[in-house]
């Protein structure tokens, strides 16, 4: 059973508008711009000073996404008055005008976090996730749209996945905030590649969004004693991207930064997160013993790069996205032969039971246990990528239909509803698989007959794993999973 550790110079010009009024005062809408001039002014505390000019409306407040560092934050008007603080708001006091200042040390935040989901020091370097050093305007606009600038001293620097404009400048959008993707500020080792782009095996597809033919891959090695050397870890981190790209058609987006985080004490990956608002960025910590030979042994790199293929979802509905990359991970692991086919069934035939309560009791948005989450949402994949098989003479897999979900631009830096993914799944493969499936475990439980389906296939227990049965019902559906058709996806 497998072991999970689960697991941000331009100043705006004389258009801005002030930035005024009390936190009583109700406004109909926020601005349409804020910039943030961002600054480490001293590479050993970690000190950011930030300036934040907002135009084309009013600004009454200032929100600290990440409330456990609140305090840590002082903000004030450029005379230096102070903004009025509730908690995590800092309220504008009214008729003010100009920018906003505020500071915050990362120092003193990762001292206090000590995560990766907020603040985490390594070395003479910090991550930090956007919400932890970006406050968010309110009132907001659908359409608010933030830039950031971001200088540091020298010898140090400044990493991201966020977009960047034509400027230059990060860009997000102002209601992302909440979740921005992670910055790293300080001293680290940067490298990058490029591999064949969204669906660049599938010259033919029709996709909505513009694409490159190549993807960028940025490496931000943080410090840390790794037995990797950079070459080794570029070598894998690139073969671990072709062999999910290759499942996508294509790597799946444009650009994304991986950053490496050394984790002392530790001979394997032991954590990993794609956080993708405003840009994808994948967080990976890395055993500082971890074996070069023993690199293809890994499952976290596939499982967070597959991440990058298919939209975010609500809270509630983590067990879709969180399910198909526990589903298709050992399987894109088989496929380019890091893993054995015997060993691939042996690991869904004893692992994917932990689903079963939450698709045949509970349902599957009632699930809270990390294990009910990825496991039951594997086991439902898994159930519709036999059936849609099935039900098309094995010409198309689920697969299939998450390709023409990207091809409708539904990548991990997009929020999807899940009836929108599964309806462009079901319409793609012909048949309403998935639709199905999702109506019946979703809300409640429902028998799934998972043995019945191993027996279809020819997967049966032994004591030494599972036997392999050639000559059962489903072989060839089996056999498919392992060895697919030449990838297809419909226009959309």
């Amino acid at each position: 059973m497998r072991d999970y550790l689960f697991l941000l110079l331009a100043v705006v010009g004389s258009a801005c508008h002030p930035i005024a009024g009390s936190a009583a005062t109700t406004r109909a809408a926020g601005p349409r711009h804020c910039h943030y001039d961002v600054v480490l002014t001293d590479a050993t505390s970690g000190q950011l000073e930030v300036e934040v000019r907002c135009s084309g409306g009013e600004v009454n407040t200032f929100i600290a996404n990440e409330e456990s560092i609140a305090h840590l934050i002082t903000a004030r008007l450029h005379d230096g008055q102070a903004l009025i603080r509730h908690g995590n708001r800092f309220d504008v006091p009214a008729a003010a005008t100009g920018p906003i200042h505020y500071a915050i040390n990362l120092d003193a935040a990762a001292r206090q976090a000590n995560s990766i989901d907020v603040v985490y020091k390594a070395g003479p370097a910090w991550v930090a996730a956007g919400s932890s050093w970006l406050l968010q305007p309110q009132p907001l606009r659908a359409d608010t749209r933030v830039t950031v600038a971001v200088r540091t001293p020298a010898n140090s620097g400044f990493a991201s996945g966020m977009k960047r404009d034509d400027s230059g400048n990060y860009t997000i959008l102002a209601r992302r905030l909440h979740s921005a993707t992670y910055g790293v500020f300080g001293a680290f080792r940067e490298e990058g590649f490029s591999v064949p782009g969204p669906f660049a095996f599938m010259p033919a597809v029709v996709t909505t969004s513009p694409h490159s033919e190549k993807a960028r891959i940025k490496v931000v090695v943080l410090p840390g004693d790794l037995t990797l050397t950079m070459d080794e870890l570029t070598y894998w981190l690139r073969e671990a991207a072709m062999a999910v790209g290759r499942f996508w058609g294509g790597f799946p987006v444009d650009d994304v930064c991986i950053l490496v985080i050394p984790k002392a004490g530790y001979d394997r990956v032991v954590h990993g997160k794609v956080v993708s608002a405003g840009g994808p960025t994948i967080a990976l910590q890395v055993g500082a013993q971890l074996d070069p030979s023993r690199l293809h042994d890994d499952w976290i790199v596939v499982h967070e790069l597959f991440h990058l293929g298919f939209p975010t979802f609500p809270h509630v509905n983590k067990w879709l996205d969180e399910g198909l990359a526990t589903y298709y991970e050992p399987v894109i692991r088989a496929r380019v032969g890091w893993r054995s086919e015997q060993d691939l069934w042996q690991e869904l035939t004893y692992d994917m039971p932990q689903g079963l309560a939450a698709m045949e009791r509970q349902g599957l948005d009632n699930s809270q246990d990390y294990r009910d989450i990825y496991w039951g949402g594997a086991m439902l994949a898994f159930v519709a990528d036999v059936r849609i098989r099935e039900r098309t003479q094995n010409r198309l897999g689920l697969e299939d239909g998450l390709r023409a979900v990207l091809a409708r631009g539904g990548h991990a830096g997009t929020v999807w509803t899940i009836d929108k993914a599964v309806s462009v799944v079901d319409r793609a493969v012909g048949v309403s698989v998935l639709g199905t499936l999702v109506a019946k475990h979703r809300k409640q439980g429902t028998p799934v007959g998972f043995d019945n389906i191993l027996k279809e296939l020819g997967v049966a227990r032994s004591d030494d794993g599972v036997v392999l049965d050639g000559n059962a019902s489903l072989a060839p559906i089996r056999n498919r999973i392992v060895r697919p058709l030449p990838q297809t996806v419909d226009a959309p």
